[in-house]
C-alpha cells in the first residue's frame, strides 16, 4: 500500500513536533474558531489567512512538498529561483497592478465600456 501524504508544516510548524495541545489549538484555527496564527513565511507576519493552515505536505520519508504559495515568499524564493533559471543577475518584484478599475473610485464595478471597433 502506497504511504498517503500527511501534514509537514501547518500554520508554519513542523506537525511532527507539536504537542497534542498545540495540534488542538491548531485544529481550531483550521476550523475558524479561533483566529489564525501569524505566518512566519509572509512579510510583516500576518495572520494565515488560507483555509485550513496547511502550508506543506509529505509522503512517509520523502521530503516535504509545499502546498501554499505564502510559502514561496520566504526569502523571494521562488523570484531568486526563476531569476536563476532565466539568467536574469537580479531579481525585483513588481507588485499586483490593478486593472479594470474605475480611475476615480477604484471600483471594479465597471458597467459601461468604450467600443474601439
Amino acid at each position: 500500500m502506497t504511504p498517503r501524504y500527511g501534514i509537514a508544516e501547518w500554520f508554519g510548524r513542523p506537525f511532527e513536533r507539536l504537542s497534542v495541545k498545540d495540534r488542538q489549538k491548531l485544529a481550531r484555527c483550521a476550523l475558524a474558531h479561533e483566529p489564525a496564527p501569524s505566518c512566519p513565511f509572509q512579510r510583516g507576519r500576518p495572520p494565515c489567512n488560507k483555509r485550513g493552515g496547511v502550508c506543506s505536505i509529505k509522503q512517509g520519508t520523502k521530503p516535504p512538498v509545499i502546498t501554499c504559495p505564502k510559502r514561496f515568499d520566504e526569502g523571494n524564493l521562488l523570484p531568486e529561483w526563476l531569476a536563476e533559471i532565466a539568467g536574469f543577475p537580479d531579481v525585483f518584484i513588481a507588485p499586483e497592478v490593478p486593472f479594470m478599475r474605475s480611475p476615480t473610485t477604484g471600483s471594479t464595478n465597471i458597467k459601461r465600456l468604450r467600443s474601439f471597433s
